[in-house]
């Protein structure tokens, strides 16, 4: 069976409100953390501001989300040196970091392109970021389910000590690379 493709007119991506409270609880995507995360903890870390998180409305219908939070990591500085850092640049990058990212399991099994779709927004929202403060990069502890995903995108595997040898690997995307990949 071939899958539709998102249709950008069709989607609404809005920061979670209170009154959502009833569609958090029936979402499901195949992962007890995820749906967990967005029906018990999304609303209250985002009115304590350490995550933000947006729903991706499909036709009016819950078919995704994407949390955001800041970030900083440490990069080795052979990694700096593929950023065009200097050695001696400040040794932590700014970064927006994905904190979790979900398709619902029955959006995902007939329409094709939400997860890219919600990652060109994390960018947008990075840019904007950037505009006014440092922000360098992209980052995700990445579900092992889901490593592919991301390298199909264009991130990498951070090196440095912190992030070796994770369950969630840490990964990063340079928003600011010489050439933009196509999904952006």
């Amino acid at each position: 069976m071939t899958k539709a493709t998102v249709d950008a007119q069709r989607l609404e991506i809005r920061r979670v409100r209170g009154s959502d409270q009833a569609e958090l609880g029936a979402f499901e995507c195949g992962d007890d953390d995820l749906n967990g995360f967005l029906r018990d903890d999304a609303l209250r870390l985002q009115e304590r501001n350490t995550v933000v998180t947006y729903l991706a409305l499909y036709d009016g219908e819950l078919a995704g989300y994407l949390s955001l939070m800041v970030d900083a990591i440490v990069l080795e500085t052979k990694e700096r040196k593929s950023l065009r850092l200097n050695h001696a640049d400040h040794p932590v990058l700014p970064a927006l970091k994905i904190a979790r990212l979900a398709t619902a399991r029955t959006f995902r099994e007939t329409t094709a392109g939400l997860g890219t779709m919600l990652m060109r927004f994390a960018a947008d929202r990075a840019y904007s970021i950037a505009d006014s403060a440092g922000c360098r990069l992209l980052t995700v502890d990445a579900y092992p389910d889901a490593i592919t995903f991301y390298e199909s995108l264009g991130f990498l595997r951070n090196k440095a000590k912190p992030y070796r040898e994770r369950e969630h690997p840490s990964m990063r995307f340079d928003l600011f690379a010489p050439e933009s990949p196509s999904w952006l």
